[in-house]
């Protein structure tokens, strides 16, 4: 009799001893599974913070970039005020100078010409052969016109506001050009203009400095005109 219990005893303790061994293996490929797991998911994110960190560089550069780039435009932006005094864009029209908005021909499609293609564009225009009329046809009417006609020609144009030490007031227009950089052009006319003569001029113009200038037909004309009328104490760019 105690021999049989004895074997039942074994019986039991191996029975034990298989149960918990199936257990345990059990248990051993479920950890080894989540380990699997665990690892797969640390690879993706040592990859994800690799490509943040690449992004981070990126990120690091165009801030540089920008920075390099705001800090050119400054710079550009002080030495246009120095030279070319105030610049508005047409978005924005302060009541003091809002004549020089009315009534203006824009194009959303027009670009900078370059040099050629400004005289190109002058040349061909007729309106420094209107006859100036004090009050009703002056040099506000001129440059609102050159702006107009370069606008619908797809030239990108600005009015351009000047007030002289001398009390002068005069309108006339700027042009960006992509090879010569800005460009002042004045193509008021006069009381009785000459038949086929062009009155359009290139204009040296900034703050501090005199109204002077040379006809641009024929080509560029060597002689310099100083009208002495002042020195420029107001330049408004209008764009």
């Amino acid at each position: 009799m105690s021999m049989k219990l004895l074997y039942a005893s074994i019986v039991v303790v191996i029975g034990g001893l298989v149960a918990w061994g199936s257990i345990t293996y059990n248990s051993l490929v479920n950890t080894r599974s989540e380990l699997s797991q665990l690892s797969s998911q640390i690879t993706a994110l040592e990859t994800g913070l690799e490509e943040t960190a690449h992004q981070l560089v990126r990120t690091e550069e165009y801030l540089t970039s920008a920075n390099l780039t705001i800090s050119n435009l400054e710079s550009e932006l002080g030495l246009y005020r120095d030279l070319w005094g105030t610049v508005y864009t047409r978005d924005l029209h302060p009541e003091r100078y809002a004549g020089l908005w009315q009534y203006l021909v824009n194009n959303p499609t027009a670009s900078d010409p370059t040099f050629a293609q400004l005289l190109d564009f002058l040349r061909e225009d007729r309106t420094d052969e209107n006859p100036y009329v004090a009050k009703r046809y002056d040099c506000h009417r001129f440059a609102r016109d050159v702006h107009d006609n370069a606008e619908r020609a797809g030239i990108r144009a600005a009015l351009v506001h000047v007030v002289t030490s001398a009390g002068l007031k005069h309108d006339l227009n700027a042009f960006k050009t992509t090879d010569r950089g800005l460009v002042f052009i004045d193509c008021t006319g006069v009381y009785e203009p000459e038949p086929g003569r062009a009155y359009c001029r290139i204009v040296d113009l900034k703050l501090g400095g005199h109204y002077s200038f040379r006809f641009l037909f024929p080509e560029l004309s060597d002689t310099i005109v100083d009208t002495n009328i002042g020195t420029i104490t107001r330049l408004v760019v209008v764009w």
